[in-house]
């Protein structure tokens, strides 16, 4: 059960999300990475190419580290936070990908944003440029 305010925004966040029903399910919805970094409780790797990240970025006042996907191992080995994070590319496909290796390498906190950035901006959640 969920306690709520009866708000709208209450009952948006406190939806159940879905979540990806690929083997080991450790996709995450955007409206969920969203309630998920309201709260400081995860740290996104965007793991798109600049030119992705051209057409638009998620809002700077989320944490957000920008690593290139071949220096993404030592990325998570050298960063000293101890949050889960969350991996982030242009449609998913990639990010799900990564997610997936780096589970079998026994980095068990890593996830990754159903549908990528993309789904994120159709969403209407916030980012910075142009997202069309």
């Amino acid at each position: 059960m969920t306690l709520t305010t009866g708000t709208t925004w209450d009952l948006v966040l406190s939806a159940p999300t879905r979540r990806s029903t690929r083997a080991g399910g450790c996709g995450m919805s955007p409206r969920a990475l969203y309630q998920e970094l309201l709260y400081d409780r995860v740290r996104v790797v965007d793991l798109r190419t600049s030119a992705e990240r051209s057409a638009g970025v998620l809002h700077p006042d989320f944490p957000l580290d920008v690593v290139h996907p071949a220096e993404l191992v030592a990325h998570l080995v050298n960063t000293p936070a101890l949050q889960p994070v969350v991996l982030l590319s242009q449609d998913g496909t990639a990010a799900a990908a990564a997610a997936d290796q780096l589970r079998t390498l026994g980095l068990a906190q890593v996830g990754y944003a159903d549908g990528g950035y993309r789904a994120w901006a159709e969403a209407g959640l916030p980012v910075l440029g142009h997202t069309g």
